[in-house]
């Protein structure tokens, strides 16, 4: 039998490598509970691994929580493609009780099979026990790009005194339910659902794959009572939960009123505190106690100088309060929220929300190098929570616009007779680009220049000057270099690159829907160019105006005395757009691709 299985993918094995990298042969779920805040977990998954890019599926891993969640049984037989065999026991897994969470009552197991024979056949088979009920286990069997699903199922159990909620995306389940030995059965299944193809402009998988969200609705959990019927009483739980939390030393608040008293404006109050806040607390996740939803006090973070996101937000909270200034504990996760069904696996992140007359701050309490008043992108466009007195309020934070994401670059180049450049560039990023950008602002010189020597046309460069500034919600990348072979020599004449930059064609790829909705931007370039001496200009390329439904290209060339100035703009629009654009959208991006790969030639005189 082994044989025939090797014999069997050993003639199929290639036809997948393109279209797959696994094939889940069978998934099933069963969570059984057993009691008003307990259950079983039930597991079983076989899955034929093809090759290398799917070694990441071959591994396992549970997270387990102290006194919530266990790990009762496991087992595994591993099938390699050189006809090899493993049997793996609950005794051989590995746990960690690391966590880069630093403080967690979270501990895991996990198994990583060693081996470098393809195609690998898994089963694995296990059971966890849970001590609590804030969620029931979520039906999403096509986790990972490029695998297949032969079959997948899923059985919950549930007694009278459990409730079951459900929301199901991207497909329409066929659920059955009944009665079986007076407890309540609902089972869901698919088979045979094709592997889903990852596009770097795709639609993200949670938008393609089948998935159904299974909570209850009442919930006690380590003395504390939640009812999720909706996100007003969900809030009020969680308003519970901080109660009492943002009391403050009167040390502190006499060293606040000291800061801010003489600021001229609320909304500079609110910076000097949110500078304070960053030099004197750090980031660190700790998950203690009530499973991490509930905030260290702000007290204590004021002592210890550390706190995670709840306790950092909580804190930067009370330091406003204590101001009097109105400030909103803040849930986030999810961009677009479940509206009709609260559940936990939504958020996983906190900030604070600060409205102003005429503005309203989402303000980032775990990354001091975000400015006080810029708002992430992450978090833009985002659906949040909003924790008050009298429960959680749904309410969504302002996407960015296209003209908010710009990047825009100067540069003045000394061209010599040899085709070598002297050149100065300044860049401003702005927007996504700002986001993109503010983790260069730590980097070493010598890794700065590498990293500007990638994006731009710069062969053999020397750096003369190199920096890197954050300005309020900008960040400027400023540079001198000299460049050999800037432009190309050719007997008598120079051939000049259009741009410094760089732009590849569209990788050609089947058809498929096309996402741009959060990186619609502008990028303007201006670039003047000193000729030298005894050079004239030949030939070059005519201007260029490009319009369309995906975006805006315009190049304008001028020559003015013995300078060639070459100014380009191009508006990449944010949307949507189905696969049946995508041969125009492709066809957009080839045509603005063919017009950087021209040259300017001079000719001596």
């Amino acid at each position: 039998m082994k044989q025939f299985f090797l014999f069997l993918l050993g003639g199929l094995w290639p036809m997948f490598l393109a279209a797959q990298i696994a094939t889940v042969h069978m998934d099933f779920t069963e969570f059984e509970c057993t009691g008003s805040n307990s259950g079983i977990l039930r597991c079983k998954r076989e899955i034929t691994v093809y090759n290398e890019r799917g070694e990441y599926l071959c591994n396992w891993s549970c997270v387990c929580h102290k006194g919530s969640i266990e790990l009762k049984k496991f087992e595994a037989t591993i099938t390699e493609g050189n006809g090899k065999t493993t049997l793996v026991k609950k005794n051989d897994l590995s746990k960690s009780n690391y966590s880069d969470n630093l403080a967690d009552d979270n501990y895991r197991y996990y198994y990583s099979p060693r081996t470098s024979s393809y195609p690998m056949k898994i089963t694995y088979q296990w059971e966890e026990s849970f001590n609590t009920l804030l969620v029931y286990p979520t039906f999403y069997p096509i986790n990972h790009y490029d695998v297949a699903v032969d079959s997948a199922f899923y059985r919950i159990i549930t007694t009278d005194e459990n409730t079951l909620r459900y929301h199901a995306l991207n497909f329409t389940p066929d659920i059955h339910t009944y009665k079986q030995k007076g407890k309540n059965v609902l089972e869901v299944g698919l088979s045979h659902w094709p592997a889903i193809k990852r596009y770097s402009d795709g639609l993200p998988l949670d938008e393609q794959t089948p998935i159904i969200y299974f909570a209850p609705t009442q919930c006690d959990y380590k003395g504390t009572h939640c009812d999720m019927s909706d996100w007003k009483t969900y809030g009020q739980w969680c308003y519970a939960l901080q109660t009492g939390r943002e009391r403050l030393p009167d040390d502190l608040i006499t060293k606040l009123h000291a800061m801010t008293d003489s600021c001229t404006s609320t909304k500079s109050k609110v910076g000097v505190v949110r500078q304070f806040l960053g030099e004197t607390t750090r980031y660190v996740n700790v998950a203690l106690g009530i499973g991490g939803y509930q905030s260290r006090s702000a007290e204590e973070v004021y002592r210890k100088g550390i706190g995670d996101c709840k306790a950092l937000s909580n804190y930067f909270c009370a330091m406003l309060h204590a101001l009097n200034i109105p400030a909103t504990y803040t849930l986030i996760g999810k961009k677009d929220l479940l509206d009709d069904m609260p559940t936990f696996q939504q958020l996983n992140h906190v900030i604070v929300q600060v409205p102003l007359a005429n503005d309203t701050l989402w303000v980032e309490c775990t990354n001091a190098k975000y400015p006080f008043d810029y708002c992430p992108k992450g978090h833009r466009g985002h659906e949040v929570i909003l924790i008050g007195e009298d429960g959680g309020t749904l309410a969504k934070i302002q996407d960015c616009t296209d003209e908010e994401n710009q990047k825009s670059q100067i540069t003045e180049i000394f061209l010599d007779e040899n085709g070598d450049a002297s050149l100065t560039m300044r860049r401003s990023c702005d927007g996504i680009f700002f986001d993109a950008y503010l983790s260069k602002i730590d980097m070493r010189n010598e890794e700065l220049r590498k990293f500007v020597a990638n994006q731009i046309h710069l062969p053999h460069p020397t750096f003369e000057a190199i920096d890197i500034v954050q300005d309020g919600h900008r960040i400027d990348l400023n540079l001198q270099a000299r460049s050999l072979g800037w432009a190309r020599a050719n007997g008598q004449r120079l051939f000049i690159p259009i741009s410094l930059q760089t732009r590849s064609a569209q990788k050609k790829e089947q058809s498929h829907v096309i996402d741009r909705r959060d990186i619609g931007y502008y990028e303007r370039d201006t670039m003047r160019i000193h000729l030298p001496e005894g050079f004239s200009v030949e030939s070059m390329p005519k201007s260029q105006v490009l319009n369309s439904e995906f975006g805006n290209y315009e190049m304008k060339i001028e020559t003015l005395a013995n300078d060639i100035v070459i100014t380009t703009q191009l508006h990449s629009k944010s949307g949507l757009f189905s696969e049946e654009k995508y041969a125009d959208w492709a066809a957009f991006w080839q045509e603005i691709a063919n017009i950087y790969k021209k040259n300017i030639t001079l000719k001596r005189d």
